[in-house]
């Protein structure tokens, strides 16, 4: 049909041209229920992997177990690490701020600051190739220009825990996009 649509609108005695064209939509109408909706549907329990505070992450556990998935929340560097080595994870969540060391300036870039949590999500990006999404709550505030460093570096996104009326479709999508990737 888009074939079509588009070998008609480039005919010579057309009286529209395709430069007017702004948006094609195009709708698919699958049924919900039967064979072909089978085929979209997620049937396979994912195994998250959440570092950080488990006190932290308390919210994002609660969002994730009811999305229907295996949930481990680890504050372990080494601990974690084992994890990925060990088991099929197929998505992390990373508190870049877990195990911050005391003496680093909270005026300081996301870059400058060393901790447990970014000293792992240096190694889940440099080693492996599971996505990873960082988690923000009241005290992690990232510019722009740190977001735009931390997804060169592999994050795929972030998760804000102060909107816990939003985190759990937030824990869906990023699911759903995962499914589609497969």
């Amino acid at each position: 049909e888009l074939y079509e649509l588009l070998r008609l609108v480039s005919e010579d005695d057309n009286e529209f041209e395709i430069e007017n064209i702004e948006k094609i939509n195009i709708n698919i109408d699958i049924p919900q229920e039967g064979e072909i909706a089978k085929l979209f549907e997620d049937s396979i329990k994912k195994k998250v992997l959440s570092f950080g505070n488990p006190k932290v992450l308390e919210d994002l556990n609660t969002a994730i177990e009811n999305n229907n998935c295996s949930n481990t929340v680890i504050s372990s560097v080494e601990e974690a690490k084992a994890m990925i080595k060990k088991y099929d994870i197929d998505v992390v969540f990373c508190d870049l701020s877990a195990g911050q060391f005391e003496e680093d300036a909270p005026e300081l870039n996301v870059e400058d600051v060393e901790s447990d949590g970014r000293t792992f999500f240096r190694y889940v990006c440099e080693n492996t190739d599971i996505p990873v999404y960082i988690v923000c709550d009241e005290n992690d505030i990232y510019s722009e220009a740190e977001l735009f460093s931390l997804s060169k570096g592999g994050c795929r996104g972030k998760v804000d825990l102060t909107k816990p009326e939003e985190l759990e479709s937030a824990v869906e999508v990023i699911l759903e996009r995962l499914h589609h990737q497969k």
